[in-house]
């Protein structure tokens, strides 16, 4: 559930962008962000969760940049890949720094004692890491949608599945292996 909900900012840009327009589609996005993070120190989250940090400042710049530069056609194509080149990089650099995106969902599901071992932080870096590619194939599936606006919208539609679908399941299958404890060797 907490994955899905990731996901549900660009859920609300894709909608209100369609019912609304850019400018207050990115402002949906940007409040959905932040009722996320609310959301998560009202249930009494430990940490503040980065990506949906990252995602509401994101959608906020770009609301502003949208309001301000109005000579720039702002296509849900462009917005898009401003959104997932900046999230793949803001996921890499927290991976970098030993902060990776998932900690915060992973954390609330062990043992503070399995938490705080490098096998959990090295599994969660490998994860984000994971993310990080599937941002990158969005990345790409958005350009496709700006260079080849004739092409049907079911290949990038296509590229942004497989990149997502692929994390998805790279996920599962690291969490289960560690789960079985296979990542627990130092």
């Amino acid at each position: 559930m907490a994955w899905l909900l990731a996901f549900s900012p660009f859920v609300a840009f894709l909608v209100g962008e369609h019912l609304l327009g850019v400018v207050p589609a990115l402002c949906a996005g940007c409040a959905v962000a932040v009722a996320l993070l609310v959301r998560g120190r009202l249930r009494g989250a430990r940490e503040v969760n980065e990506l949906e940090a990252g995602t509401a400042l994101l959608f906020g710049a770009l609301a502003v940049c949208a309001s301000l530069v109005t000579d720039v056609a702002w296509s849900v194509g462009l917005v898009r890949l401003v959104v997932d080149g900046s999230l793949m990089l803001l996921v890499l650099a927290g991976a970098a720094v030993g902060r990776p995106f998932t900690l915060a969902i992973a954390r609330a599901r062990v043992t503070p004692e399995r938490a705080d071992t490098p096998a959990f932080l090295r599994l969660n870096r490998l994860v984000a890491v994971v993310w990080a590619g599937a941002f990158g194939v969005l990345a790409i599936a958005d350009v496709v949608l700006i260079l080849q606006p004739s092409w049907p919208l079911a290949i990038p539609i296509a590229i942004s599945a497989g990149g997502l679908v692929g994390a998805f399941r790279i996920t599962q299958k690291l969490t289960s292996v560690s789960a079985r404890g296979a990542c627990a060797r130092p």
